[in-house]
């Protein structure tokens, strides 16, 4: 992502510790504060415009479960998003490009996904910090980054909605996830921020992506896949000492999908991580 341009950030070389300091608000943030202050006459024309159309999603995102409206969100943005950081415009690192115009970089996913989320009830925070490049998984040195934060029976999760929209479709890997799973992708200063969930509690799949932690559960998955006629799915490993099953999963793909069109793929970076299995 392009460093952002609402706050500077600042590393002490005697505690090592980052200060960030604040110059402008999201426009996410703004407008959210506009809403709770009964102050709209201060938003111009675009915010406005911004807020018909996130108010209109948040109530469509609704649901006495919270991770079922965050996900609804979600999915809402992976669908209508474009990953972009030319910056063509200035609305290409807030909401306003991204629920608008359906281009943003992280700082506009991670912006929009607050507004919405706020506008439906949900607790929401913006963290930033360092991960690798999107584009260029092959490059070692991490670039900086903005995610959400949401808390959800009092402790806090990540929720990366940029990560997750990818072009083969998105998927829910840092969606609800806790520090073992953020950490593997992700740096941030901890001592700064909040603490959030130690371990990622998941169900078994969501949407097209299984969870798996064993031999067991990746020929669940398969067959899963199979009988719920997915026309793609994915298979994500929930410990990276498995990542050695990635063949293995291709090859249980192949026997069981005999006669049928299959895609398989990876990338080494992912991969490694014991992130990412097969693609059917």
């Amino acid at each position: 992502c392009a460093l952002p341009i609402y706050y500077d950030i600042t590393t002490s070389e005697a505690t090592n510790l980052i200060n960030i300091r604040v110059n402008q608000l999201f426009p996410g943030k703004e407008i959210f504060q506009a809403v709770q202050n009964g102050s709209l006459s201060t938003l111009d024309t675009r915010l406005r415009q911004t807020l018909e159309t996130a108010s209109v999603i948040a109530a469509a995102a609704a649901d006495p479960d919270p991770l079922q409206t965050a996900q609804f969100i979600h999915d809402w943005l992976c669908g209508r998003i474009t990953y972009t950081i030319d910056d063509t415009t200035d609305e290409d690192d807030n909401a306003v490009g991204a629920i608008l115009n359906g281009r943003a970089n992280c700082d506009g996913y991670t912006d929009a996904f607050y507004l919405i989320g706020s506008l439906a009830g949900l607790e929401i925070r913006y963290q930033h910090g360092n991960s690798p490049d999107k584009q260029d998984l092959t490059d070692p040195d991490d670039v900086s980054h903005l995610w959400n934060l949401i808390r959800i029976d009092g402790t806090w999760r990540m929720i990366d909605v940029t990560w997750d929209d990818e072009e083969t479709g998105q998927s829910y890997i840092w969606f609800n996830a806790g520090r073992d799973v953020a950490s593997r992708m992700h740096a941030w200063n901890e001592d700064m921020t909040v603490p959030i969930l130690e371990t990622t509690q998941r169900p078994f799949n969501i949407g097209n992506d299984f969870y798996v932690g064993s031999r067991e559960e990746l020929n669940r998955a398969i067959d899963s896949a199979r009988a719920s006629r997915m026309s793609d799915f994915h298979i994500i490993f929930t410990d990276p000492a498995l990542a050695f099953l990635n063949e293995e999963a291709r090859q249980t793909v192949l026997n069981r999908s005999y006669g049928s069109s299959l895609s398989y793929s990876w990338n080494e970076k992912m991969y490694a991580l014991g992130l990412y299995g097969v693609q059917w």
